[in-house]
């Protein structure tokens, strides 16, 4: 897979964020998935033998078994890629925006760091770019 330039518009649980898609393993939609009816994982992907794991999120960031998701964002991760099921996905050009780099407050939530550490923002409005290594350690922390 060629390495996408610039950003990832995703749509989770109604608000947008952009993941670098330079973080992106693959892209997959739900059709292509093995759905899971219980648990923390709603869908396993299969590929060349490794079986991943795919999470929702809600709005808070927190997992949630959901049906309202189309498609599949994989996130480079050890040991195996692990998925971020959302409802929609945007290519953006890196020239489209505007990236402003910010230090969120508190403790980091992983051990990899603060889910975000940028935004774009636009007037008075601003949305979060997620930090790839921490949002991939997030959903491998969620087991499955």
């Amino acid at each position: 897979m060629a390495e996408l330039q610039g950003y990832l518009r995703i749509s989770l649980a109604g608000t947008d964020f952009l993941l670098p898609g330079n973080a992106s393993f693959a892209m997959e939609q739900r059709d292509s998935m093995h759905v899971n009816e219980h648990g923390p994982v709603v869908a396993w992907w299969e590929s060349n033998g490794v079986r991943c794991p795919v999470y929702h999120l809600n709005s808070e960031l927190k997992p949630a078994h959901s049906d309202d998701w189309q498609h599949v964002v994989f996130l480079n991760a050890s040991p195996h890629p692990v998925g971020l099921a959302v409802n929609d996905i945007q290519t953006i050009a890196a020239n489209e925006i505007q990236v402003e780099a910010f230090q969120p407050l508190g403790k980091p939530p992983t051990a990899a760091g603060h889910l975000f550490s940028a935004a774009w923002v636009q007037g008075p409005e601003a949305m979060l770019i997620f930090e790839p290594r921490a949002l991939a350690a997030l959903l491998l922390s969620l087991g499955g």
